[in-house]
């Protein structure tokens, strides 16, 4: 946080809302930081010194910083996008249709598919991409069967809503 700091003070606000050729801000970093613990931290530190709006910036593809969030299997940092933006961070879709569902399906992030179900429901873990391809989909081709049996048991967090 402390760089991001002084290049705030030293440049302004507005090289916390810089994007990258391909789209990536600040923002989607500091959402799949994964090598620190840092991550609320500096998403906290964007909002209150750039934008709200640097939460939902979308990349080239379309991807939010909920959909690196959750492929990392960051709750955490889902847990702050949906407190400062809502339900609509956590079931953007990107491009292809994907959503963070889809990420956490595909890298067998169970804790953030419970955490997806409890705050947006069962249709965070239905929605279909464009090829028509769910979160399920991912899980079973890429050998989550865990997340795949999680998504699809009627004692999950998706069922009871």
């Amino acid at each position: 946080v402390d760089a991001l700091r002084f290049l705030a003070e030293q440049c302004g606000r507005e090289v916390l809302m810089a994007a990258a050729a391909n789209g990536v801000t600040p923002a989607h970093l500091a959402a799949v930081d994964a090598l620190r613990h840092e991550r609320v931290e500096m998403l906290r530190f964007l909002v209150n010194h750039a934008y709200r709006e640097v939460l939902t910036a979308v990349m080239v593809k379309g991807a939010v910083p909920a959909h690196g969030a959750a492929q990392y299997g960051h709750v955490d940092a889902l847990r702050f996008l949906f407190e400062q933006c809502g339900s609509e961070a956590l079931t953007a879709a990107a491009a292809g249709g994907g959503t963070p569902a889809h990420n956490a399906a595909l890298t067998g992030h169970v804790d953030v598919l419970h955490y997806l179900a409890e705050q947006c429901g069962r249709e965070a873990l239905t929605a279909a991409a464009a090829g028509g391809g769910t979160p399920a989909h991912g899980a079973a081709q890429y050998g989550h069967d865990t997340s795949t049996r999680s998504a699809s048991s009627p004692s999950s967090a998706a069922e009871r809503c």
